[in-house]
């Protein structure tokens, strides 16, 4: 079985990828409009912390990936040092 690790950061640095273009979006648009009537602001603002929201569950189930891994590091074909790496 392959070591789940990398699929999870995978996952966070996806989501933190678009996180950045969403922030620069923003900031772009806010130079550009004003910020108190902006719904486009807004409705990247609800992005922005869905995508929070998301990269932190990411990070749980990260934190609970390394624990598995840990507990069975032949399973997923890893050394104990390459486990204590990734804590």
């Amino acid at each position: 079985m392959e070591d789940p690790f990398f699929e999870a950061k995978e996952q966070i640095s996806s989501q933190l990828s678009r996180a950045r273009c969403l922030c620069d979006l923003y900031f772009k648009i806010a130079k550009e409009q004003n910020i108190g009537s902006s719904t486009t602001l807004l409705d990247i603002s609800d992005e922005l912390w869905k995508i929070i929201n998301e990269i932190d569950d990411c990070l749980v189930d990260l934190e609970e990936v390394v624990c598995v891994v840990e507990s069975q590091p032949q399973k997923y074909k890893i050394s104990d040092e390459e486990a204590c790496r990734k804590t």
